[in-house]
């Protein structure tokens, strides 16, 4: 963020040597002074040409020692072109500190106007102290949670404004303990304490304090949320799953959980009663492997994989191997478990247990076919007797006409 701002303002950081600037000064300067000054010795050695077509670095020698005054004029701009060249360095670094100083200037009025916005815009109260604990800074949302405004606690102590009672002591020797030794126990970890609103009511508050240190001095950093509805909320839930629990822990219905692996997590008291195994024995158990029956292993797991694929069964009947190796016939229902980010987590399936339905089924069905197999015998046992008196009524009829013919004669 700083570099951005450094951008924004034209700041760019130098990365060149500290003697650049009193170089481009000689260049500018002495090196100017320098070639003005070799007019002069070039000019005598002109004059000693022009009188003579010899001359030697003697008779230049004496030429300048009889004549100081031609040293000075002829050194005179080298002396004040390297007086210009520290003259112009020296300029040129008050004016570059002088530009970074305005720079960096504009750029802490900026940051503090940034800081400014994103503390008041913070929806987390943001409180600042300084290390006798005094509020220095108390944003807009501190105010919406505390009900105090900020100047009403500018300058009193944390612990004496915003802290519920019971916690202020614990405040103020963790202050104490950390300035003395540097030690802490709740520094840069989020605590849930109770704070204090202005109207005297306590309620409770996630915080969590940061420290700055500087070269001269410790400040504090608060981050606070009212957690009031979120812990209302969090009540709320556990209360539901809490009842959900009981539910389906009481229901009369055997109820079973399982993971995306087949691992038994969850397993209610009907489930507990007809298998006889308790929860403690089958949680974190492979429910096939170990309660399905070998000849039903097979399609009961392709049951429970198309429950992990999305996929509803309803009244699938498989068989169960109680702990006294006992067969319970099972009814089942199973639904697939998200989680709340919609993600498939396992299955919840809903049993009935159908062992006496079924051995009643076949109690029924052997006395239906018992019934069925003495209907028909009765029927033949009639149809027998229905022949036979059909016989005995043409024997009859056959007896009665022979009397007849009999007694005719007779009367004759």
């Amino acid at each position: 963020m700083l570099a951005k701002q450094q951008d924004n303002l034209n700041i760019r950081p130098s990365t060149q040597p500290f003697w650049m600037p009193f170089k481009r000064n000689i260049n500018n300067f002495f090196l100017l002074g320098a070639l003005f000054g070799l007019f002069f010795p070039m000019g005598a050695i002109f004059i000693l040409l022009s009188q003579s077509n010899e001359w030697t670095l003697q008779q230049f020698l004496i030429i300048h020692y009889e004549r100081p005054l031609l040293w000075i004029i002829e050194t005179a701009p080298l002396f004040l072109g390297l007086a210009g060249a520290f003259g112009g360095y020296h300029f040129d670094q008050k004016k570059i500190l002088h530009l970074e100083k305005d720079s960096l200037d504009r750029l802490k009025k900026s940051l503090a106007k940034q800081l400014e916005v994103i503390l008041s815009a913070s929806l987390n109260a943001i409180i600042i102290a300084d290390e006798t604990g005094d509020i220095t800074m108390f944003n807009s949302s501190a105010h919406n949670i505390f009900g105090f405004e900020p100047e009403d606690v500018i300058g009193k102590k944390l612990s004496d404004t915003i802290i519920s009672e019971q916690f202020r002591d614990m405040h103020e020797k963790g202050l104490k303990k950390y300035l003395e030794t540097g030690l802490h126990n709740v520094l840069k970890k989020r605590i849930e304490i109770e704070g204090l609103h202005q109207q005297g009511h306590c309620f409770p508050i996630e915080m969590e304090i940061i420290p700055i240190i500087d070269q001269e001095k410790t400040t504090f950093c608060a981050f606070i949320r009212d957690i009031t509805e979120r812990n209302h909320q969090q009540a709320a839930l556990k209360e539901t799953a809490d009842n959900l629990t009981a539910l389906i822990d009481t229901a009369n219905a055997p109820i079973f959980g399982i993971d995306t692996e087949g691992k038994v997590n969850e397993w209610n008291q009907a489930a507990e009663r007809i298998t006889g195994y308790s929860k403690s024995e089958v949680i974190g158990q492979n429910l096939v492997e170990g309660f399905i029956t070998e000849d039903y292993k097979e399609s009961v797991k392709g049951v429970l994989d198309e429950a992990l694929k999305g996929k509803q069964t309803a009244n699938y009947a498989f068989p169960l191997y109680s702990k006294t190796n006992a067969r319970i016939d099972v009814l089942l229902n199973s639904s697939t478990r998200r989680n709340t980010r919609g993600e498939i987590v396992g299955v919840v399936g809903v049993g009935q247990d159908i062992t006496e339905l079924k051995t009643t089924h076949i109690a029924l069905k052997e006395t239906n076919n018992r019934l069925i197999k003495e209907k028909k015998s009765i029927e033949q046992k009639i149809e027998q007797r229905t022949q036979e008196l059909k016989i005995a009524k043409v024997s009859a009829e056959k007896s009665e006409k022979i009397k007849s013919a009999f007694l005719a004669n007779m009367s004759h």
